[in-house]
């Protein structure tokens, strides 16, 4: 876009910020990336986990992620109430006192 036109740029800007604000719901569609992130990181935990590799708080880790990754799977997704219960649902995996904390790369 040739930096004189002001039109183009101005709706590219608003196309980016609809995208922005809308990428949360984009990831967690059904089947969507954050699923299948979340697939391939709970199937290599339990792979290590399986060889013992493990230590307590990764099987924590694991667990948590195992119960997010179901919640996803059972959850319909079809209206605004199976969205808001899939939040609820999802808060309280992450607020649970197992859910693994993390800042620069420490658990807290």
């Amino acid at each position: 876009i040739p930096p004189s036109d002001g039109k183009a740029k101005a709706a590219l800007d608003e196309a980016h910020k609809k995208l922005e604000a809308d990428l949360p719901l984009l990831l967690l569609l059904p089947s969507g990336p954050f699923e299948r992130e979340l697939a391939f990181v709970v199937q290599e935990l339990e792979a290590r986990s399986g060889a013992g590799e493990l230590n307590s708080n990764e099987e924590h880790t694991l667990k948590s992620l195992k119960r997010m990754k179901e919640l996803l799977l059972r959850s319909s997704r079809n209206n605004s109430t199976d969205w808001q219960n899939l939040r609820k649902q999802i808060t309280s995996v992450v607020d649970d006192e197992e859910f693994p904390r993390f800042t620069r790369g420490k658990r807290f």
